[in-house]
Formats: C-alpha cells, sequence, structure tokens
C-alpha cells in the first residue's frame, strides 16, 4: 500500500505545473486515504498475529 501511495504523490508532483488543481489535489488525497488504509491494516495484522501467540 505505501508503493501505491508513494506512487500517487510521484504523480501528483510530475502533474502539479501541468494538470488542474483538482487532478493534483485528487491525487494527493487518494494518496493519503491509502497510506492510511495501509496503516490500518497493518496494525490490525499486527494484533491478530500477537493475539494468536496467546492461544
Amino acid at each position: 500500500m505505501h508503493f501505491i501511495g508513494a506512487f500517487c504523490f510521484f504523480a501528483a508532483w510530475v502533474d502539479y505545473g501541468s494538470e488542474p488543481n483538482s487532478v493534483v489535489s485528487f491525487e494527493v488525497i487518494f494518496g493519503i486515504v491509502i497510506l492510511l488504509i495501509g496503516w490500518i491494516l497493518g496494525i490490525a495484522l499486527i494484533k491478530q498475529g500477537s493475539g494468536s501467540k496467546n492461544d
């Protein structure tokens, strides 16, 4: 997920001067959402893994 988020930020950086601001802001917001989803899934996997150790 972090690679996809980084790609979105890279695309926003490349499009900064040539595309409308709405496109760039969408790419930045999409990148932030993807990074947050990655963090949430990572924390869920860590909690699931630590819960199964105690059994």
